[in-house]
């Protein structure tokens, strides 16, 4: 987890390095993205549950696929909606149950907001809230527990095109779930906190 932190942390460095090298005109990306009406996100990511819980205790979580659409309500004011997927293998059932396989998705709507550092480098924070399910499964039967989610996600963007640009990007996520159990196990059954490391595409409309 270290070293996929490190070379996370290495290629935004690397971003901002080649946009400082590269900037060249500054009315060329960043204020043209403002005549576009918003972009599609696709993202790669890696889930990493914080603290002790039945994910981080119980699960060997594989990279996720995130998919957000965001559009201009003013310049620099962006909403939108996000849908996020990702499974696991089940390595301690004692932590999750009696189940295999874990299948998490997550639906949601973004506020966000975009800060100009240079010509083709840009942040844009987002937060939202929404919906999430976790689907145990185990041969052809499955279970789903659900509740509610709220995220922080600040994101770099340097742009190749005028319609289109590299992303990376750490969300801070809470799951809240509604499954019953004895009250002194319910800090590690009905919350999950996560650090999310990712990168992807976004595609200027």
């Amino acid at each position: 987890m270290f070293l996929n932190i490190r070379l996370f942390l290495i290629g935004i460095g690397f971003m901002i390095c080649s946009a400082v090298m590269c900037a060249q005109d500054t009315t060329s990306a960043a204020s043209y993205s403002y005549k576009r009406k918003g972009f599609i996100n696709t993202q790669l990511y890696i889930p990493n549950a914080i603290g002790s819980n039945f994910v981080s205790d119980g699960m060997k979580v594989k990279p996720g696929f995130k998919l957000s659409a965001l559009g201009r309500i003013y310049p620099k004011v962006l909403i939108g909606v996000r849908y996020s997927i990702f499974e696991a293998e089940i390595t301690q059932s004692e932590f999750t149950g009696s189940y295999e396989r874990s299948r998490v998705f997550l639906i949601g709507g973004d506020i966000g907001y975009q800060f100009d550092l240079l010509s083709n480098l840009d942040l844009i924070i987002t937060a939202g809230g929404g919906y999430v399910s976790y689907l145990g499964i185990k041969d052809d039967l499955d279970f789903r527990d659900s509740g509610g989610a709220i995220w922080l996600n600040p994101e770099l963007s340097y742009s190749i095109f005028k319609w289109l640009a590299i992303t990376a990007g750490v969300e801070i996520r809470a799951d809240y779930l509604n499954i019953k159990t004895a009250p002194q196990l319910e800090g590690n059954f009905n919350q999950v906190t996560y650090l999310n490391l990712g990168s992807g595409l976004r595609f200027m409309l």
